[in-house]
C-alpha cells in the first residue's frame, strides 16, 4: 500500500507539470492559434482596397470568429478561408501575402472574382501547392497571369479546382494526374493550346465528376485512348475551341456511362452523328450549335431535357425532323434550339402536345404557315416572328 501510494503521489507531481502546447491552450481561451492569426493579419495588410469591408472584423484575438474564417472544433487550427467576391463591386484588391502557406491546415481556400497581384507580374504563387490539406481551391478570376504552377500537383487531397482565367496558360498538366481524388476541374479560359495529349492525361483522373475547358485553345480532343477510365463524369463543357474533328473520333467521351450534360458548341465538330453517342443513356443536356453536323441523334436519349443544334445547316422538312426525336424523351423536353438553319414546313397542330417544351427556337429557317393553336405564348410568337422576317 505504501508503494501504491508513493507512486501516485509521484504521478500526480509528474502531470502536474505537464502542459499542452500552446495551439490547444490558445484554442481553450476561445482564441484561435497565434501563428495562425498572424498570418491572417500579414493577408488583411496586403490587401488595399476593401470596399465592402470584409476584412473589418479582422480585428481581437480570437480569428475563428473574423468573417470569412472558420477553425476546427477539435484543433483550433484555422480550415477554411472564405474571400469570394461578393459582387462586381465588392472585390478584395491587393497583394496574396506568402503568409498564407502559414496555414497548413487549410483545407477550403476561395479567394474567387477578387483583384490580386503576386510576385512579378501578378503571378499565380507557387507556394499555394504547400497548402497540402486543401480539398477545396478556387481561384477563378483573381487576375493572375502567367504559367498555372505544377506544385499544385502537391494537393494530393484536393477535391475541387477552379483555375477559371483569361491570363493563365500551360504546355504541362503532367501533374494532373496526381490529384487522384479531383471530382472538379474548371479551367475555362486557361490556354492550353500547347499541351500534349491533353485527353491521355485527362483519362488518367478517374474520380473526375465535371470537367470545364471552354474557350482554352484547344486544337484536337480525338487522341485514341484504348479504354476510358472517366466512368463517374457527369458534365463535359470543352466548347468555343477549334477543334475541328468528326464527331464519332471522340471516342473516349463515349464510355462515359453517367454523362448527364454534353457541351461541344462552336468546336467545328462535323459529320454523322455517331451510334455511339447512343451509349449516353443518362445525357439530359446536349449542346452542339455552331458545328457542322447531319444525321439524327440516336433514339436511345430518353433522359433528354435540352437540345441544342442551331447554325448546322440542318435540312429537312420540320415535321420530319421532329418525328425523328427520341419519343421516349417528348415527355420531359423543355428546350428544342433549331435556330439559323435550312429548315421547312409547317409545324404541326400536334407539337402542342409536347407538354415539357418551354422554349421551341426555329428562328432564322425557312418554316411556313401559321403557329399551331395551344402554343401562342408571347415567348413563341416572338420566336415565329424572327423566322418569318
Amino acid at each position: 500500500m505504501l508503494a501504491l501510494a508513493v507512486f501516485l503521489l509521484l504521478l500526480t507531481e509528474t502531470t502536474a507539470g505537464w502542459s499542452k502546447p500552446d495551439t490547444w491552450r490558445m484554442h481553450d481561451r476561445g482564441g484561435c492559434i497565434a501563428r495562425e492569426r498572424e498570418a491572417l493579419l500579414s493577408i488583411k495588410a496586403g490587401i488595399t482596397a476593401d470596399p465592402e469591408h470584409l476584412l473589418s472584423s479582422w480585428q481581437g484575438q480570437d480569428c475563428c470568429r473574423w468573417e470569412g474564417v472558420r477553425c476546427s472544433n477539435m484543433t483550433g487550427h484555422v480550415i477554411e478561408l472564405e474571400l469570394h467576391a461578393r459582387g462586381d463591386f465588392s472585390l478584395l484588391e491587393g497583394e496574396i501575402s506568402s503568409s498564407l502557406k502559414d496555414l497548413e491546415h487549410l483545407q477550403h481556400l476561395d479567394l474567387g472574382g477578387n483583384f490580386f497581384l503576386t510576385g512579378p507580374q501578378g503571378r499565380l504563387p507557387e507556394f499555394v501547392g504547400s497548402l497540402r490539406d486543401l480539398r477545396y481551391l478556387n481561384l477563378s478570376n483573381v487576375n493572375f497571369s502567367g504559367v498555372v504552377p505544377r506544385q499544385l500537383g502537391n494537393l494530393s487531397k484536393l477535391q475541387f479546382l477552379d483555375l477559371t482565367s483569361q491570363d493563365l496558360h500551360s504546355d504541362d498538366l503532367s501533374w494532373l494526374p496526381q490529384l487522384s481524388l479531383l471530382k472538379y476541374l474548371d479551367m475555362s479560359y486557361v490556354n492550353l493550346g500547347a499541351v500534349i495529349s491533353l485527353v491521355d492525361t485527362v483519362n488518367m483522373m478517374a474520380s473526375l465528376e465535371v470537367l470545364k475547358l471552354q474557350w482554352c485553345s484547344l486544337n484536337t480532343t480525338s487522341q485514341f485512348v484504348s479504354h476510358s477510365n472517366l466512368t463517374k463524369l457527369k458534365i463535359l463543357d470543352i466548347s468555343n475551341n477549334a477543334i475541328p474533328m468528326q464527331f464519332d473520333t471522340i471516342s473516349w467521351v463515349w464510355d462515359a456511362p453517367n454523362l448527364k450534360y454534353l457541351n461541344l458548341k462552336n468546336t467545328g465538330v462535323y459529320g454523322m452523328f455517331p451510334a455511339q453517342l447512343g451509349n449516353l443513356s443518362s445525357l439530359e443536356v446536349l449542346q452542339l450549335s455552331g458545328n457542322h453536323l447531319k444525321g439524327m441523334i440516336p433514339d436511345t436519349l430518353c433522359s433528354l431535357r435540352i437540345f441544342e443544334l442551331a447554325e448546322n445547316g440542318v435540312q429537312g422538312n420540320v415535321v420530319e425532323f421532329i418525328k425523328r426525336l427520341p419519343t421516349c424523351s417528348w415527355s420531359q423536353l423543355q428546350v428544342l434550339n433549331l435556330e439559323g438553319n435550312n429548315i421547312t414546313g409547317s409545324l404541326p397542330d400536334w407539337i402542342s402536345h409536347m407538354t415539357s417544351l418551354t422554349i421551341l427556337d426555329l428562328g432564322f429557317n425557312k418554316l411556313t404557315g401559321p403557329l399551331p393553336a395551344g402554343i401562342g405564348e408571347d415567348d413563341w410568337k416572338e420566336t415565329w416572328d424572327r423566322n418569318q422576317a
